[in-house]
């Protein structure tokens, strides 16, 4: 539809009456369409928002079984995403972690003696520097702000896609669990790819653009209670230590549930498990109990409590950033996972995907073409990206130290949160 011809070119915008197609409803496509709905001049006819989910709706329920963390203690985080996203006050009813003094993130040594706490100041207006939800729970949320404007197609995914002479876009589309081949297509004007790390979009349009092993390989699982969980898991989440090359996350799911995920550095990367495998989940445990036999309880509790549909053994995985090229890719714009994918030790991948949304959809209100707008965004999106990859990698590195460079890195830890408190950040 075109624009009324009594508006100023101010009041114009390229994409007002236009047509979106989002590829994927995770983190950053939710708040991507939210961000654009919010910051949406309401003098300018929207654009048409199509969410394209290749889960079906039952499947993507079952898979949110864990907990992440959500940063507030600067304006990268996933909680200043949320605040700008106007969804802060729906999201802290849901928060297991981190408000109200409860709970921090902390370094243990192998007796569950805290080498570390770390709870940073918030940034302005938030109420917490950093928080711990259940991936559910969130992601339900930023469904619930989109199913109120925009529907979602289910069982569908984005397979293929193709920038048309016209300017505009096709997109390819697999319905049904098999999602291999195309049997539908769909046009827009601009297409934001946010499905994931093992993007099909990427895997397209950037075929060398692969995930890297990361050099760490986890095994874990979830552990159930009927009681309450085990001190100190009941309050806190964090890192176990050993100095002997093992590492080994621990963070409550649930006031009944921990999450356990042991890891060490291995040269080959490993490959997945099969999931509906009872006697391959039995094994992991076992394994976890052998490599965490130094580990003090509740370790040895947990892991043996954990339920075998929740185990898992896999390689960590990531991504490096990159820039959009509009001119050759067409006005396709990846966020999220699908353009810079985080290994579980960068514990911001839900950041960076809220964030993502958030900062794209602003740059497109303000920009006045596709390219501009994805230029811009760019900017604030690679550095940020390349600059948690660079800390996961250190965190591998030192998580897994020994000898000298173990000991080195345990002295940092506890001059670091000093330091932390000297200055007035935590």
């Amino acid at each position: 539809m075109a624009i009324a011809s009594n508006m100023t070119p101010e009041e114009k915008h390229f994409l007002a009456g236009k047509r979106i197609i989002v590829a994927g409803a995770g983190m950053a496509g939710l708040a991507f369409v939210t961000g654009l709905r919010r910051q949406w001049n309401p003098a300018l006819q929207p654009p048409e928002i199509v969410i394209y989910e290749r889960d079906t709706q039952e499947t993507s329920v079952s898979r949110e079984g864990f907990s992440l963390s959500l940063a507030g203690y600067d304006e990268t985080g996933g909680l200043y995403a949320l605040k700008q996203l106007g969804l802060l006050d729906e999201v802290l009813p849901h928060v297991l972690l981190g408000l109200e003094g409860t709970g921090s993130f902390k370094v243990w040594g192998r007796d569950f003696g805290e080498q570390m706490s770390v709870r940073y100041k918030p940034a302005r207006g938030l109420p917490s520097a950093g928080i711990r939800i259940a991936r559910k729970n969130l992601r339900k949320v930023l469904l619930d702000a989109v199913e109120a404007t925009d529907n979602i197609t289910w069982g569908s995914a984005c397979v293929e896609a193709q920038k048309l002479a016209s300017g505009r876009v096709k997109v390819k589309l697999a319905r049904g669990e098999h999602d291999s081949k195309a049997d539908d297509e769909d046009e827009c004007d601009l297409l934001v790819v946010a499905d994931g790390a093992s993007s099909k979009l990427r895997a397209c349009l950037r075929p060398d653009d692969t995930l890297r092993y990361a050099g760490a390989v986890q095994l874990g699982g979830s552990a159930k209670f009927e009681d309450k969980i085990p001190h100190p898991l009941d309050d806190n989440w964090g890192m176990l230590l050993s100095g002997r090359g093992v590492a080994c996350f621990l963070s409550p799911i649930d006031h009944h549930s921990v999450v356990w995920a042991l890891s060490r550095l291995e040269a080959q990367e490993r490959r997945r498990i099969n999931p509906n495998d009872p006697e391959t989940a039995e094994k992991v445990i076992q394994e976890g109990l052998d490599l965490g036999h130094m580990f003090g309880e509740p370790f040895q509790t947990i892991v043996k409590a954990t339920d075998p549909a929740t185990v898992f053994s896999m390689p960590a995985r990531d991504k490096q950033p990159f820039y959009h090229d509009v001119s050759d890719l067409g006005p396709i714009v990846f966020i999220g996972d699908s353009n810079h994918a985080v290994s579980p030790f960068a514990g911001y991948g839900a950041s960076l995907a809220m964030k993502d949304g958030w900062d794209l959809a602003e740059q497109i209100r303000a920009a006045s073409d596709v390219e501009r707008a994805v230029t811009s965004y760019d900017a604030i999106s690679v550095p940020r990206a390349i600059k948690v990859i660079k800390e996961s990698h250190w965190r591998i590195e030192m998580a897994h130290s020994t000898g000298i460079k173990g000991m080195v890195f345990r002295c940092f830890i506890a001059f670091g949160g000093f330091l932390l408190w000297l200055t007035g950040r935590a």
